[in-house]
């Protein structure tokens, strides 16, 4: 596979920072069905749950040296759900959003808004003969707030 990592400050006030994973893991021998004795032909094919294709894109903004907003994008790729790669989950794109403001030396707050376009989508996913597909659903659009103080 290939990791990549990359940081580019595009002006004084923005940046942009880009990383991610391209890789694909594959079985390298048959592997027995769960809960059975029956060998399933796998070698060659993807593991299960394991994306080709992690990657997220975060987009900076410090307009003060205090004040800083950034905007993340983050994109799972498409992975299979079974042992036989019959069946796969297609991937998902989620948007956050991050803001951190400095008030003095000892205190800042942070304000952080995840999924924020409130998009279904599944943590993880798999298939079996007895349910089908099955979703472990994300979470929906959250917010979340902090205050350090420094003593």
């Amino acid at each position: 596979g290939l990791e990549y990592q990359l940081f580019w400050q595009m002006a004084s006030q923005w940046d942009i920072g880009a990383g991610g994973t391209f890789a694909r893991h594959q079985y390298a021998n048959d592997v027995t069905a769960p809960a059975s004795s029956a060998l399933l032909h796998t070698d060659g094919n993807d593991i299960v749950s394991a994306p080709r294709r992690l990657s997220s894109v975060q987009l900076g903004w410090q307009p003060v040296a205090a004040t800083r907003l950034e905007l993340e994008w983050v994109s799972m790729g498409e992975y299979y759900t079974d042992l036989e790669n019959l069946h796969r989950y297609d991937g998902h794109d989620l948007l956050h959003l991050r803001l951190r403001q400095q008030f003095s030396d000892a205190i800042d707050a942070g304000l952080r808004i995840t999924n924020l376009t409130n998009k279904d989508y599944a943590e993880r996913a798999d298939y079996s003969s007895f349910d089908g597909d099955r979703y472990f659903v994300g979470q929906p659009r959250s917010v979340f707030g902090d205050v350090q103080v420094r003593f």
